[in-house]
């Protein structure tokens, strides 16, 4: 819940960072349908899936098409580089190597 919730505050955030005039319950409509919308089979990194839920929640609430992709775009580039940044900060902490995955393969 408390992930949902601070998801939830996030889109808020950006809604406010693009200068879009929704309340907190449009990032609760948004975060849900986007969750529905990636459960869908979808090419690598939701990409498609990803950006049609978002411009289909925001259209909800009367946002344009055009508004909605870039809000789309931005939303999943930040979403992403979050946790491709993260991972390569942790990455030299973790004991990890080609070899290692080739033996756990073989087994």
């Amino acid at each position: 819940i408390v992930i949902w919730l601070v998801d939830v505050l996030i889109i808020y955030l950006l809604f406010l960072a693009s200068n879009l005039h929704l309340p907190v319950s449009a990032a609760f409509v948004l975060m849900i349908i986007l969750i529905i919308g990636i459960a869908i089979p979808t090419a690598p990194g939701f990409i498609g899936n990803w950006h049609y839920s978002c411009i289909l929640g925001l259209g909800l609430f009367g946002i344009a098409k055009t508004d909605a992709l870039t809000f789309a775009i931005i939303y999943h580039a930040l979403s992403t580089g979050i946790v491709v940044l993260l991972g390569l900060i942790f990455l030299p902490f973790n004991s990890f190597s080609v070899a290692d995955l080739r033996r756990q393969t073989r087994t």
